[in-house]
């Protein structure tokens, strides 16, 4: 500050002496010029004129010679260059010049023309014109005194200004710079909300000094105010913002960020501050280069939350909410962000995508299963008849005829067609479970030798059995379903009817998998290990590629040709592997697909024993009245068809309220009830409560095709003797009602062999 300021007087004060200067040195130099030119043409002229007046006086006819003598005494003045005398008409009479001299010093700068002379000669009378003279006068030679003289003067002039234009710099810094200079240092070292104030110089407390330091001092204690409310509201303000959970930044037209609160930065992971780049810890969208990020100080419409990726200070990105706001501040338009860290929110809305991705899912299996259901009754009713009276043809046809053949195909067909329904029910979770003690691996062995008859003897097929014990707790006839369409898909996966499937069966103790675990189990945490019989069943076929691996258990998705598979296979062993708590895990790689089969591993010293009763095989005539009730006509013409052609008498009603009617006027004259469960009005499960409050132990035997309303354990435990699944075959119909006709004669003891035929 000083020294600026004494620079800067110093160099005005020097410049204003030197115009000064030169401007009295100009005017002296012009008057000391003039009064020199005019000096050196005067004496110029004075001499012309004598050497004219002296050559007229005595002259009476200008000849050559004549004229050739006035030049030469003209000339003894070396101030004259060039002199010339001409006669009345015109004729030089006589010549003289010299050559000019060169200059130096001051004198080779200044440039000054010749002054030119000419006169008119007379003779002596002087009456009578005889000639004319002409010269050059170089008044540049005659000045050489004039430039030393401007020399000095201008020397002169320009120590006086100089000197006096120190003498005015000291006056001005001693009495005022070097007093302002330390009036600017001390109330630079005034912190504004001190006490300390500005003390007036010794000798300016009248003068426009003191008046300034006054000044200064009303200012001080104006800004010490306004400083300690700036910092309290600041202070204020900064709580506010600080208190605040979500992040809050201000940012410039540049993308700068000039300001942030405390969420902001511990959000992005900067305790020293967030000031620099927006694009530091601010990624744009898709469409936003991170680098231009602070475009979107105003592209966007005030207030709209706009997700992007937020960058911490070490680099990990996670997803943010930003509502941006303009607002004006002190050097321009700013853009206030306001900032959300959504990546709990983003999880959450992940999970609950993911959670109604698996509802949706689970609402299409159980549409599938309630679809299936819907089917079930109708279809099994059609394969019921269709079974039942192509069994009955066959007894009629004539064995090894083409007939016998034929009706062979059909029921076998019809069987198929059975065996289809009863996967899609295990699929859907509607068929009904009888869990026993099963080794697996026995299991695996009855359907590795069917499977073998139709294998070729090109494929190479091996089971490894690395334990002694591979007992679950199953039902047998599921796990027949898993194992076959597991070594069907296996066969079907080997190109040219070549190729390896491999059976590996061991038991290990593995992590239990959260899908597994029941709602209870979770809770409990603790120890999450069980002990698994382990299927593994690889082949080296075609594989399957990465793109759909994830959809081979789902229902009815097949990549075989139409008519070649239902796509049913895959997901009936899925949905069977989780219906017995177990789960199944696949892996492909081009060359070689392997299949791995969970279930829980049940000890040899828990075993228990089947719960069904085994009953010794009979013949399945006999003579007893039965009553056969089912709403599908088809059916009841079966049952009594094949009923009566052993002996029974049949009585026969197409709905429950009928059946009722005609068992309550005779209920002692019917040995055995055959009801089906699913029918208009009075399903088979009431029509039995009602007989059973008519007569307590009734045999009934309950049929159905599907049903929701009732399980085989529900049918046993309120008094039903057997719950049949139809399609039944006859064989097993007429073996089933011999059977319970016995039981029940076992259970009423009193009745002798007499009373068996009503």
């Amino acid at each position: 500050m000083k020294q600026r300021l004494a620079i800067k007087l110093a160099m005005y004060t020097i410049l204003i002496a030197l115009a000064i200067g030169t401007l009295v040195s100009a005017i002296e130099i012009r008057q000391i010029y003039q009064h020199s030119t005019n000096n050196i043409v005067a004496a110029s002229k004075q001499l012309i004129e004598i050497t004219l007046d002296a050559a007229g006086e005595v002259v009476y006819q200008l000849d050559a010679k004549i004229a050739a003598d006035l030049l030469n005494g003209l000339m003894q003045n070396t101030l004259f260059l060039d002199a010339a005398i001409y006669d009345e008409l015109g004729h030089e009479l006589a010549s003289i010049s010299r050559a000019r001299g060169e200059f130096s010093g001051l004198a080779s700068l200044i440039e000054i023309p010749p002054a030119v002379f000419e006169y008119e000669l007379f003779l002596r009378n002087g009456s009578e014109l005889s000639g004319k003279l002409t010269a050059t006068l170089d008044v540049q030679a005659g000045l050489s005194e004039f430039y030393d003289l401007a020399i000095l003067t201008a020397t002169s002039q320009m120590l006086q200004a100089f000197i006096l234009s120190l003498l005015v710099f000291l006056i001005v810094v001693f009495v005022i710079t070097v007093p302002i200079s330390r009036l600017a240092t001390n109330l630079a070292a005034i912190e504004p909300a001190s006490d300390s104030r500005l003390s007036i110089p010794a000798g300016h407390k009248n003068d426009e000094l003191g008046e300034l330091v006054d000044s200064a001092n009303r200012y001080l204690n104006a800004a010490s105010q306004y400083h300690s409310e700036l910092t309290y509201q600041r202070q204020v303000l900064q709580n506010i913002l600080d208190s605040l959970q979500e992040g809050v930044i201000t940012v410039d037209s540049k993308g700068i960020v000039s300001a942030a609160n405390r969420a902001a930065e511990n959000m992005f992971g900067y305790d020293t501050g967030l000031r620099g780049p927006l694009s530091r810890v601010i990624q744009g969208d898709r469409n936003t280069a991170a680098e231009n990020s602070g475009e979107l100080v105003f592209a966007q419409e005030a207030g709209v939350g706009i997700q992007m990726m937020g960058r911490k200070k070490g680099g990990q990105r996670f997803p943010i909410e930003a509502s941006i706001n303009s607002i004006e501040l002190a050097d321009g338009e700013h853009g206030l962000w306001t900032i959300r860290d959504i990546s709990d929110r983003v999880q959450a809305e992940k999970e609950t995508q993911e959670l109604e991705e698996q509802l949706r899912q689970s609402q299409k299996m159980e549409a599938i299963g309630t679809l299936a259901g819907g089917i079930a009754h109708d279809f099994n009713n059609m394969l019921s008849g269709i079974l039942g009276f192509a069994e009955l043809a066959l007894e009629e046809a004539p064995k090894r005829s083409a007939l016998h053949g034929y009706l062979d195909r059909v029921i076998s067909v019809a069987n198929q067609g059975a065996q289809l329904v009863s996967q899609i029910l295990t699929f859907s979770r509607k068929q009904a479970e009888r869990k026993y003690i099963v080794d697996i691996s026995k299991v695996a062995d009855e359907c590795s030798l069917l499977l073998r008859q139709s294998m070729p003897s090109t494929v190479d097929f091996s089971t490894q059995c690395h334990g002694s014990a591979f007992t679950i707790l199953a039902d047998e006839t599921m796990m027949h379903q898993v194992v076959m369409n597991l070594l069907l898909n296996a066969r079907g996966a080997l190109r040219d009817d070549t190729g390896r499937i491999e059976m590996i069966f061991d038991c290990v103790d593995k992590h239990v998998p959260e899908t597994v675990l029941t709602r209870k189990e979770r809770s409990a945490g603790g120890n999450r290990e069980r002990r698994y019989v382990r299927m593994t069943i690889t082949d080296n076929g075609c594989g399957i590629p990465d793109e759909i691996v994830h959809r081979v258990f789902e229902p009815f998705f097949t990549t075989k040709e139409p008519g070649a598979g239902t796509g049913m296979g895959l997901a009936v062993v899925h949905s069977i592997v989780e219906k017995h708590d177990g789960f199944i895990e696949v892996a492909s790689i081009p060359g070689e697909t392997r299949f791995t089969v969970h279930l829980p591993y049940v000890a040899e010293d828990v075993r228990a024993a089947k719960q069904a009763v085994e009953v010794e095989r009979s013949e399945s005539h006999g003579k007893e009245r039965i009553l056969v009730v089912d709403d599908d006509k088809m059916i009841t013409k079966l049952l009594a068809d094949t009923l009566a052609k052993r002996g029974y008498e049949v009585v026969t009603r197409n709905d429950g309220d009928a059946a009722l009617a005609v068992y309550r006027a005779d209920p002692d004259g019917f040995v055995l009830v055959i009801t089906d469960q699913t029918m208009q009005g009075m399903s088979g499960a009431e029509l039995a409560g009602d007989i059973f409050s008519i007569k307590a132990d009734q045999a009934i035997i309950l049929c159905t095709g599907f049903s929701q309303a009732i399980t085989e354990e529900q049918a046993l435990a309120m008094g039903i003797r057997r719950f049949l699944m139809k399609p039944v075959p006859i064989g097993e119909i007429c073996e089933t009602v011999r059977t319970v006709i016995n039981e029940y004669y076992a259970d009423t003891s009193e009745h002798g062999d007499d009373t068996r035929t009503v």
